[in-house]
């Protein structure tokens, strides 16, 4: 695990109850949850433990000079599938989910969630310009829920 993959685990993890933190720690290796273990007693001590002040902390900060990321949020994702055809929902998860989308399908309603898969394993790779525009359009037609 990274040093800033550990960082935003302490984080996460110290704002859980402490009966599913202590779970997911046991799932761990020792070294790991030993390190993890630490570093969640860190943040509490310092009363950072707080959702709100982490979430404003996850959230990523663009380099200087670069424009903010426009992937939708999880939320505004499972809105967006709601409304949109499962092909054209298969392509803005294409642009906005830079890993798997297993996880995103999982919370999906059957069938519309193995249609979107079908859709994905179709979908081609697209150009940064087409990603770019597509969650501009995104962004643009339907602003972010708000918190």
């Amino acid at each position: 695990m990274s040093t800033s993959d550990h960082r935003k685990a302490a984080l996460l993890m110290s704002v859980l109850p402490r009966s599913r933190c202590e779970a997911l720690l046991a799932s761990l290796g020792s070294v790991d949850s030993d390190a993890l273990r630490r570093s969640i007693a860190y943040v509490r001590a310092r009363g950072w433990d707080h959702a709100r002040l982490i979430e404003l902390a996850m959230r990523e900060t663009p380099m200087e000079g670069s424009e903010p990321s426009l992937a939708p949020a999880l939320a505004r994702l499972l809105d967006l599938a709601q409304t949109l055809e499962a092909p054209v929902f298969a392509r803005v998860v294409r642009a906005s989910v830079d890993a798997d989308a297993d996880f995103l399908l999982t919370l999906l309603p059957q069938p519309y969630a193995s249609e979107v898969k079908e859709a994905l394993a179709q979908e081609p790779v697209m150009s940064p310009a087409l990603t770019h525009a597509l969650l501009r359009a995104v962004a643009d037609a339907a602003p972010e829920m708000p918190a």
